[in-house]
């Protein structure tokens, strides 16, 4: 920024005084002022442009300090200086503004499109980036110009690409590796998103874990089975070591006189009682322990089977 150097010499009045030059033409270098800058030169330029205004307003200060030391009726040269010095800082402090804002808004829009290109190129939802636009943000502090923004932003994007397709690769060649490893990666989103030199350590991992639970499922299962087969054992245990069962009462012995009938009728009538009394015969049969003695009375009711056969045989053909 150029303007005409400022020049002021008191000694009790104003000996000499540029003060109306000195403000046309700071006035004019401040109507000069790009306010809206765009381009990295602009913006590098619109700083150079603080820095002089600052040092200006240094120098009316120090002027009008030097006045006040000199005279004291510069009443109307120290306003003058008050209001040009104040001219140039509310242009000073609007432009300083708008410089930063401006930066931080392009830095916004790099930011926003490089996720945006990245989503794309990887085939990843936007939202699910937050921590790619962490480390962007966090590349390009310190990046004064476009150009260098946008390459922090670039060398972030293309590593995490990478990563991404390396962590695919692995992905893929593990998952086909062996059955039912698909149901171990549900998160396979965010195992993408994570880093290549970590996820074989993970994935196998997760076999492990599979694994160990699978053996601790069946260790499991083999014990219930066992502790049901004791359970079965001893029911039958305490089943055999009950006692005998005490014999059921029997009904009062019929009256010995049988009823005036015919031979038949008579030999039916015996049958019924007798077999009334087998009743108890079989209860204590089925009570009994030993194979010894439960092959004793099979044979036992062999025999009289064969004898009631053979016995009741000649009436039955005669029938």
């Amino acid at each position: 920024m150029e303007t005409v150097e400022l020049a002021i010499q008191v000694k009790g009045e104003v000996v000499s005084s540029n003060l109306d030059a000195f403000r046309d033409s700071f006035r004019a270098a401040l109507a000069q002022v790009n306010k809206n800058p765009q381009t990295d030169e602009e913006f590098g330029k619109a700083q150079e442009e603080v820095k002089a205004i600052a040092e200006i307003e240094k120098a009316i200060k120090l002027a009008r300090d030097e006045a006040l030391k000199e005279a004291t009726e510069l009443n109307d040269v120290l306003s003058a200086l008050e209001g040009i010095s104040e001219e140039g800082r509310q242009v000073r402090l609007a432009l300083d503004k708008q410089v930063k804002e401006a930066k931080a808004r392009i830095k916004e829009e790099i930011i926003d499109q490089a996720v945006s290109d990245f989503a794309k190129e990887a085939n990843v939802s936007p939202d699910r980036l937050g921590s790619l636009r962490t480390a962007i943000t966090e590349r390009i502090k310190g990046k004064r110009t476009r150009d260098t923004i946008l390459s922090a932003a670039n060398v972030i994007t293309s590593i995490r690409l990478a990563n991404i397709e390396k962590c695919r690769e692995i992905l893929g060649e593990w998952v086909s590796g062996g059955e039912g490893r698909e149901a171990l990666i549900l998160d396979r989103l965010d195992l993408e998103m994570g880093d290549p030199k970590h996820l074989p350590r993970e994935l196998e991992s997760r076999l492990e874990r599979q694994r160990l639970q699978h053996e601790g499922d069946q260790q499991k299962k083999k014990a219930q089975e066992a502790q049901a087969e004791a359970e079965r054992v001893r029911a039958e245990a305490e089943e055999a070591n009950k006692p005998p069962l005490p014999p059921a009462p029997t009904a009062a012995p019929p009256d010995p006189a049988y009823p005036e009938t015919d031979e038949a009728e008579e030999w039916r009538y015996f049958a019924e009682v007798l077999f009334g009394a087998f009743g108890n015969v079989k209860a204590a049969r089925a009570a009994l322990q030993h194979p010894a003695n439960q092959d004793k009375a099979r044979r036992l009711a062999e025999g009289v089977n064969a004898l009631w056969i053979e016995i009741n045989e000649p009436e039955e053909q005669a029938a």
